[in-house]
């Protein structure tokens, strides 16, 4: 997306992580995790139906408006209204308040505040 590029002049590790994070296994397989246990996680909300993995082809960072819903309710409650969702939050996008730029806000506190304007990077599965 074009507002990713943007983001990466302005933070230059966020291509870093993206990759990392895009580049991993994402695995509910206990066999999997035995033998390469850097390389698993224990539940993703990205796996659906029997399988048992989600290669970064299938995945892909999105940016949408926080649901109105959340105004005002902590970041901990975001985290589990997109989980349920089957979408992972990654942070906020946002802007300050005194002096009015936008930024990127990557795993904000659980107690932070979600605000009217704020958009929340998630990972998605990508569609077919």
């Amino acid at each position: 997306s074009t507002s990713m590029l943007v983001q990466a002049y302005y933070n230059p590790h966020l291509l870093t992580v993206v990759g990392k994070l895009l580049s991993s296994r994402i695995t509910n397989d206990d066999d999997q995790q035995a033998s390469h246990p850097q390389k698993a996680l224990p539940a993703s909300p990205l796996r659906t139906g029997s399988a048992s993995s989600v290669s970064a082809a299938e995945v892909e960072m999105e940016q949408e408006d926080v649901d109105a819903s959340l105004e005002g309710r902590s970041y901990s409650e975001l985290l589990k209204f997109y989980i349920e969702k089957d979408l992972v939050p990654m942070g906020l996008y946002r802007t300050d308040r005194v002096t009015s730029r936008c930024y990127t806000f990557t795993n904000p506190p659980p107690d932070t505040k979600v605000r009217a304007n704020d958009r929340v990077f998630v990972l998605a599965r990508r569609q077919p």
